[in-house]
């Protein structure tokens, strides 16, 4: 009877450390799942991060080169007479024959023209500086 206690204390402490490596193999299985899940999720998000800037860029592109082809537009424009003409009128530098330039002055401008302008020196003894023109 003694021996039977001591063959069931022996399965016993076998059966235990089976468990006991069985519940660690678990562990190292669960944490290494866990891991692997862990990182690709994070990479699952940095792609659908970096595809959203790959978008963002792709916009940025192809408004620049809209910009771009506006430009060289406007480049060739520049560069017919017709519009250094009209550049050339509209800053008063350039007119024709029987042509007269006028020049449309904004408010402000005028008024500093006029804070500008001295008074003339109103003298007793002469009439005409009694009165302004």
């Amino acid at each position: 009877m003694v021996a039977k206690i001591s063959q069931i204390r022996k399965e016993r402490k076998k059966r235990g450390n089976d468990t006991l490596v069985i519940g660690i193999v678990c562990l190292i299985i669960l944490g290494a799942v866990g891991f692997l899940l862990f990182q690709n999720i994070s990479m699952v998000q940095r792609r659908s991060a970096l595809e959203r800037e790959a978008m963002r860029l792709q916009k940025e592109l192809q408004q620049m080169e809209e910009s771009r082809v506006e430009m060289e537009l406007l480049a060739q424009e520049r560069d017919t007479e017709e519009y250094q003409e009209q550049v050339l009128r509209e800053q008063g530098i350039y007119k024709k024959e029987g042509e007269e330039v006028i020049t449309i002055l904004p408010p402000d401008v005028i008024e500093k023209e006029q804070q500008e302008k001295p008074e003339k020196e109103r003298v007793w003894w002469n009439p005409l500086t009694w009165v302004e023109l």
